[in-house]
């Protein structure tokens, strides 16, 4: 089981360290790993940290790093063996995070989503050797939209989860969060908006997408 998060919404202000029984939920659900949101990031440094150690799975965030070394080191990247299968999963968030929570920006640096999808599926097909890669983006799939985060970020793909589905070779499957929509609806035998499939399942615990 996968997560777009953001993984906040699990993890609220009542619940404080050393205690999220959140946690023991999405334990109880055998959750393999999820990406970080930019919600999830208003949590700090201390909270996510003991989130981190908490819970039994990886909490991804392949682009963004502790620029003063105060926040906790997000990994890019879990394999994932299920049977015969070798499967890369890859997290990244918007770039576009400190736009809404400005003091992100005094202590992490937020990278190109698009850039950095590129490298980490060479990684993942070159050194890793796996079968599959899955992408997991707090990223919205609108091409089109958010040209003020990306203006404000300075980068052209804060909203990129269409741009790696398209752009990007090797990847076979995109989750996209953030934008807090469903898709699809109904069940469907080919996923065909873009080159590679992409899925969104909603927000708040209210999606659910199984892929086959």
């Amino acid at each position: 089981m996968l997560g777009g998060s953001d993984f906040r919404h699990f993890l609220t202000h009542e619940h404080s360290p050393p205690r999220f029984p959140q946690l023991e939920i999405l334990h109880a659900l055998q959750w393999d790993t999820v990406v970080l949101g930019n919600a999830d990031l208003v949590l700090g440094a201390d909270k996510l940290k003991v989130a981190q150690k908490t819970a039994d799975f990886p909490m991804l965030a392949g682009n963004v790093a502790s620029t003063r070394g105060t926040w906790p080191k997000f990994p890019s990247f879990e394999i994932i063996e299920n049977g015969c299968f070798r499967i890369g999963v890859f997290g990244l968030m918007t770039p576009a995070a400190p736009m809404w929570h400005e003091k992100l920006a005094n202590d992490l640096a937020f990278l190109d989503i698009l850039e950095n999808a590129k490298e980490i599926t060479q990684i993942l097909r070159e050194e890793q050797q796996v079968d599959l890669i899955i992408v997991l983006l707090h990223s919205g799939s609108n091409k089109k939209f958010g040209k003020q985060e990306n203006l404000y970020a300075g980068l052209p793909n804060t909203n990129a989860a269409g741009w790696v589905a398209d752009y990007v070779p090797g990847v076979d499957l995109v989750v996209s969060g953030h934008a807090h929509q469903t898709f699809p609806r109904r069940p469907i035998f080919h996923l065909n908006r873009y080159r590679a499939p992409l899925v969104a399942p909603g927000a708040f615990g209210n999606g659910w997408i199984e892929v086959h």
